[in-house]
């Protein structure tokens, strides 16, 4: 497992600034397995090791765009072929390069993993898009950003990125056929292990000190980010895709549970308990987070996403991970808890804020924050003052913004090559 993972993943930073020859696409292999606010994310589950052990993500405009131009005239063989692009500087998107030019210096590079960008047919992304659609798994919420709006050119293919899923382990078909001897000795069997995958949002741990704050937002200098946002969401100001508010019809037609859904209750959660470094406070904001987790805290269990918004386990499934995670088996051995789930999430919060509190990702996240010393208001003023001394020209505002991106991220690159 170890050798496979060597070969087809560790080398890629070899693979650098050379393409690779198209690898067999085969749009069934890929299902849905979540979404944001502007992407999807598809799970793998064929045999090909280029794709294997990962997840794909692409801009949801871009699918309901390649399904509007998609005439349903592709030949089959145009529906398996993916042209797979390595880390080629000049394919990489300007997201891709500020992520490994920039952020994964700051963070760590055992604390990033890197995307690879593909392009895929047309036709792949237009059957992505229908049965996903069909599938009916997509959230009620989340429907009105499948609609198919502007759409552009996608006759060259549509770009995504391959990312490691980190919801499970996964052990490649191929492996499943090796005798038992050599299976029992060299490779674990992610069939007999249970994996629990936290996904969390941590949001802004710190509270701004920016002197170009405006006098009317001045309630930053003693508020964090993520209170004012929740303070104003439970306003009615601020309003998010995972919790679309439903049309008048819709309403009348709801039944009590949604209408309670509709309601917003505002997080508990604080990020400046979240990156104290303390771990009973770490445990508290992760807490806080679980019994309030909007779309900022998810689990997944084996691949299944168990834990989210508007989504919980029940207590039958709780327990049995609770059996398995500690190791109970036969009737004897097991413990019937009265409240499993509350039990399993205890057990989640605590054992990740162990985690946190011995590795330093959250000091080298809040470093990185911090070096935003003058505040969305700050930066708004700072484009403004650029454009006007460019005589009002936008674009050569963007060009010198994009020149001063390339000679900071020169300088770092130089900065770390010193140390």
């Amino acid at each position: 497992f170890a050798d496979l993972y060597s070969r087809y993943f560790v080398s890629d930073q070899k693979k650098m600034g050379r393409q690779l020859p198209p690898s067999m696409w085969n749009p069934t292999d890929w299902s849905y397995a979540a979404e944001g606010g502007k992407h999807a994310i598809f799970r793998y589950s064929g045999i090909d090791c280029d794709f294997f052990g990962h997840v794909l993500r692409i801009a949801k405009s871009d699918l309901a765009c390649a399904s509007s131009e998609n005439d349903g005239g592709e030949s089959a063989s145009s529906l398996r072929t993916c042209k797979v692009i390595e880390f080629m500087e000049e394919s990489a998107s300007p997201s891709q390069t500020f992520h490994r030019r920039v952020v994964q210096p700051l963070i760590g590079h055992c604390y990033l993993d890197l995307a690879r960008l593909i392009r895929l047919p047309a036709a792949c992304c237009a059957h992505l898009y229908h049965s996903t659609l069909a599938s009916g798994l997509i959230p009620p919420s989340r429907l009105p950003s499948w609609r198919i709006g502007n759409t552009k050119d996608s006759r060259e293919g549509v770009k995504a990125t391959l990312l490691r899923d980190h919801t499970h382990l996964s052990r490649h078909p191929r492996l499943l056929s090796l005798p038992a001897s050599i299976s029992d000795n060299h490779i674990v069997d992610s069939r007999s292990i249970t994996v629990l995958s936290v996904e969390i949002k941590p949001k802004a741990g710190y509270i701004t000190s920016s002197p170009l704050v405006l006098p009317v937002h001045r309630c930053k200098y003693y508020r964090t980010r993520y209170s004012l946002q929740q303070e104003l969401m439970q306003m009615g100001h601020v309003q998010k895709g995972w919790r679309t508010m439903k049309t008048g019809d819709e309403k009348k037609q709801s039944t009590e549970n949604s209408k309670m859904q509709d309601v917003f209750t505002p997080s508990n959660y604080s990020p400046l308990d979240l990156f104290f470094p303390n771990i009973i406070r770490t445990q508290k904001a992760l807490k806080d987070l679980s019994q309030n987790m909007q779309n900022n805290f998810r689990v997944w269990c084996n691949g299944k996403k168990i834990f989210g918004e508007y989504e919980t386990p029940s207590n039958t499934v709780c327990q049995k991970i609770l059996d398995d995670i500690c190791h109970n088996s036969g009737s004897d051995g097991k413990v019937l808890l009265p409240d499993p789930k509350s039990t399993l999430l205890d057990v989640i919060t605590r054992t990740v804020s162990q985690v946190l509190e011995r590795e330093s990702l959250l000091s080298n996240i809040l470093s990185m924050q911090q070096l935003d010393v003058i505040d969305g208001d700050g930066a708004v003023k700072v484009y403004e003052r650029l454009v006007h001394l460019c005589k009002g020209s936008n674009l050569e505002a963007e060009k010198l913004l994009d020149e001063a991106a390339l000679l900071a991220r020169d300088g770092l690159v130089l900065g770390q090559g010193a140390s």
